[in-house]
């Protein structure tokens, strides 16, 4: 991990979300998972990929909407960057699925995105 990566983890406090916090990548949901943390300047999203799929170098700038459970729309067309796309150690053996962790920092979010980002924060984190 370089510096700039470090710097940005630790330069907003990260929150964990205590209810059912989902993100979807926008327009095509290629990226659908449970939110384990979030903060002011990204998210992380733990996701299923088919072992067949490989992301690999497809998303570097995109947008993604987070949505509370039952598909309620909180927030869309929040601009990101990808961080990371990491594996995570299986518990057990599954050909079919691989369980990821995928890490976005936000990019030049819109002063009403940074207020709903921090409603949300609010509403919906530890």
């Amino acid at each position: 991990m370089d510096d700039k990566k470090f710097i940005h983890h630790k330069e907003y406090k990260h929150f964990s979300v205590n209810e059912t916090l989902v993100a979807e990548i926008r327009p095509y949901p290629i990226i659908r998972g449970q939110i384990t943390d979030i903060s002011l300047g990204g998210l992380s999203i733990d996701y299923l990929q088919p072992s067949s799929l490989s992301l690999d170098g497809i998303l570097e700038y995109f947008e993604l909407a987070i949505l509370l459970r039952g598909n309620i729309v909180l927030m869309e067309g929040v601009p990101c960057k990808t961080i990371s796309d990491v594996e995570i150690p299986k518990d057990f053996q599954c050909m079919i699925m691989n369980k990821r962790r995928f890490c976005v920092k936000f990019d030049r979010l819109s002063s009403n995105q940074k207020t709903q980002l921090q409603s949300i924060i609010q509403k919906y984190c530890n």
